[in-house]
């Protein structure tokens, strides 16, 4: 109530006629600074002003952020190149042939390793985190990152994880598909036919005998071209690299034909030196036997049944030649040995025995 009744007083006084300029207030003497604030306490507002701005622009940002960051983030993924798969194409056709199921094991199971060992590309969204940058600025728009780990190679090397899915065609050689087509079709009986497809595999491979000899095979089967057939042959003794089947199929037709003369030479001819090949040695045995030269025909025997002995057709073609030259008893026992090799055909065995039981009668 005084410090009431004071400022009435002092109104009074400054509304008198003859008041002082400075009536009313008593002038209170301090040596301390004017100040409207003292330091301590302006130090305290700031402070306290930081930490309020602090804690506002740590959870707005965030908040801000998180808003931002929940929206769906559509990533554009780069686009898988197409790995280039070589296809083997062929003009021939496909041979079938049943599969190997060990080595479809063996291929199936590696590849089905490589196919779980390939990385795949997968996206990941890494969300923004806040910084001191965010906190200064909390305005700025938050970029979204992402980032992609990718195989380590830019084209991962391909594997092929489904066989049924790549075309391969098998690859035929020509030999292989004319000799098939031929054959098929001179068991569907179609000679002619098999003829082109021979000849035209004479042509590729004139080198190799056995298409000189299917070509005369299917010449052969058509009727009343036995010459022709032969002419193969003889066409293919100067061109195949081994000479000898032609030579003894040509040989036996010539002797077929009682062109005995003919057969010799060219047996004698071909003849290897080393004298290995046995068959080839028989054949020349029974030229020489036909022709009538019984010696040359003994010799090549007595070589061949001294190699084979288990072979009763070359004991009976030396006793034949011995029993020609007036060896009876050697012929006998070739006859005996010959029946009991037990290697010859019925009608032989039968010609054998008559032989064997007429030379023991003496006839």
């Amino acid at each position: 109530m005084s410090l009431v009744n004071e400022m009435l007083k002092d109104l009074q006084e400054r509304k008198a006629p003859d008041a002082k300029p400075l009536a009313g207030l008593r002038v209170v003497r301090t040596t301390r600074p004017v100040s409207s604030v003292p330091p301590k306490r302006l130090w305290y507002i700031a402070a306290s002003a930081g930490i309020i701005v602090a804690a506002v622009a740590l959870f707005w940002p965030r908040t801000e952020a998180t808003r931002i960051t929940s929206q769906p983030i559509v990533l554009v993924q780069p686009k898988p190149v197409p790995a280039v798969v070589p296809q083997i194409s062929a003009t021939t056709e496909t041979v079938e042939t049943k599969p190997d199921l060990a080595l479809s094991y063996q291929l199936s199971a590696p590849l089905k390793l490589l196919q779980s060992a390939t990385p795949q590309i997968a996206a990941v969204r890494t969300e923004p985190k806040p910084n001191s940058a965010t906190l200064d600025q909390p305005s700025a728009p938050v970029r979204k990152k992402t980032t992609a780990t990718v195989a380590a190679s830019a084209a991962p090397p391909q594997t092929v994880t489904d066989a049924a899915a790549v075309n391969v065609k098998s690859v035929v050689a020509p030999e292989v598909r004319l000799r098939r087509e031929g054959l098929a079709a001179l068991r569907s009986g179609r000679p002619t036919e098999a003829e082109r497809e021979f000849r035209e595999l004479v042509t590729i491979d004139p080198r190799n005998s056995e298409s000189h000899l299917l070509l005369h095979r299917a010449v052969k089967a058509q009727p009343r071209r036995g010459g022709t057939a032969r002419g193969v042959l003889l066409s293919g003794l100067d061109s195949a690299t081994d000479p000898l089947p032609l030579v003894q199929v040509l040989a036996r037709e010539l002797l077929d034909a009682d062109q005995i003369t003919q057969a010799l030479v060219l047996l004698e001819t071909h003849r290897p030196a080393d004298q290995t090949n046995l068959e080839f040695e028989a054949l020349l045995a029974a030229a020489h036997q036909r022709a009538g030269d019984h010696e040359s025909a003994q010799d090549v025997y007595e070589f061949l049944v001294g190699r084979e002995p288990g072979n009763g057709v070359w004991w009976v073609g030396l006793a034949i030649s011995q029993e020609a030259n007036g060896r009876t008893r050697d012929a006998r026992k070739s006859f005996e040995t010959a029946t009991l090799a037990g290697t010859l055909d019925d009608t032989l065995a039968r010609y054998a025995h008559a032989r064997l039981v007429s030379l023991e009668n003496g006839s």
